[in-house]
């Protein structure tokens, strides 16, 4: 894999960064791009290497390609590819170590003052988390100063309509904490799905969309999906995140410390902000906010039953039944197992009927899920991809 043609620079209101991506084998180049709001005076990513690198080395070690670039890396970014390869490697399915090749040089550097720290943010339980952590922190100490959106990251193409719905919803809670909003749009995410399974790029999406606004932010937070005590291998993880950081850039990992349904129980439930705007379907069944019927949906349904705050949540108007359970939850993987397990738990605090049905329909489907893996286990078809860890209960 060959990165050349980088372009790197501001124009009007929009920082972009563009550069031609030509694969071992294939006579088509693929012409990559970011663009950013220029919002506040951002100056151009100051090492256009290193936000292309991160997307692009899960492809080239998917692909078995070493990658050559045509700009420099950080010294803290090229330092650590080490370690990034060693755990891609050791995690995703025939994922190879491939040579880096990358040019010695200085980037521009950052303005010494002034840039601050921005987190990714959907509208979702992680991101809602990290932004009401960091509102909970003394005005001095708070991280993030404006929140960042990618455009078509979690929502299908050519939604135009929900995605002005989902922009409104950012642009409302950035001006209810006091916040900004920078908007990043990238071709990434289709060139990367094309080669690796999105549970494998998502994160290394983000790290380089990160990097592409390092010029502006010292800091930039991706919400954590997994709690420390559950993790597995994930193309966002604890482990990994902090490692994409350069010279001008750390990128934190934040909201590891307690799982998805905790973070409903322990803060969503009790913010009015979040309740009102919470946002978590990416199936979008129907064009819906929150389609109310996938798994996912279901499951924050679930939890937000068990903290008491479904009635208080007008993203969702279909409140689910042991069926609708049934229905949404049929395949579950490492991180969704996760997710139904820890409802399980909630749900089974409380003495109501409705709540101890919602949690013995959750519970014959994961026996189900246990069981089919235990097969594939005996059978000898158990692959990494469909690893559950164990659940330890904590309450």
């Amino acid at each position: 894999m060959r990165v050349a043609g980088i372009e790197n620079g501001v124009k009007d209101e929009t920082c972009r960064l563009s550069a031609t991506v030509r694969l071992d084998g294939d006579p088509d180049p693929f012409a990559l791009w970011f663009e950013a709001e220029r919002a506040g005076g951002m100056p151009a990513c100051p090492w256009p290497g290193d936000a292309l690198l991160c997307g692009l080395l899960p492809v080239a070690m998917a692909r078995g390609e070493p990658l050559e670039l045509d700009a420099p890396l950080s010294p803290r970014l090229r330092g650590g590819l080490p370690e990034i390869q060693s755990i891609l490697r050791a995690w995703f399915p025939g994922a190879r170590r491939v040579a880096v090749r990358a040019p010695d040089g200085a980037a521009s550097a950052p303005p010494a003052a002034g840039r601050g720290g921005a987190v990714f943010f959907s509208g979702g339980v992680d991101s809602f988390h990290a932004l009401l952590k960091d509102d909970a922190r003394p005005a001095a100490e708070r991280r993030y100063a404006r929140l960042v959106y990618v455009v078509d990251y979690d929502l299908h193409p050519g939604r135009e309509e929900l995605l002005a719905q989902v922009l409104d919803m950012v642009g409302a809670v950035a001006e209810a904490t006091g916040r900004g909003v920078v908007r990043v749009a990238t071709n990434l995410k289709p060139f990367a799905r094309r080669h690796l399974a999105w549970d494998w790029a998502h994160g290394p999406v983000l790290a380089s969309a990160a990097h592409v606004l390092s010029g502006a932010f010292a800091t930039v937070g991706i919400p954590a999906t997994l709690p420390y005590h559950l993790l597995h291998p994930f193309g966002s993880h604890a482990l990994l995140d902090p490692l994409w950081s350069g010279s001008a850039l750390d990128i934190v990992h934040d909201g590891a410390e307690l799982s998805r349904a905790d973070k409903i129980v322990e803060w969503i439930a009790h913010s009015p902000l979040a309740l009102r705007h919470l946002r978590v379907c990416w199936e979008n069944r129907d064009g819906r906010y929150n389609c109310g019927v996938c798994e996912k949906c279901v499951r924050t349904q679930l939890a937000l039953l068990a903290a008491d705050a479904l009635d208080r949540c007008p993203t969702f108007d279909r409140p689910p039944t042991p069926w609708a359970v049934l229905r949404a939850v049929r395949r579950l993987d490492g991180g969704n197992y996760i997710h139904a397990a820890d409802n399980v738990r909630l749900l089974r605090r409380r003495r109501d009927v409705r709540s101890r049905t919602l949690a013995a329909a959750l519970s014959v489907r994961l026996a189900m899920v246990r069981a089919v893996l235990a097969w594939r286990v005996l059978r000898g078809r158990f692959g990494v991809c469909t690893r559950v860890p164990a659940y330890e209960d904590r309450s």
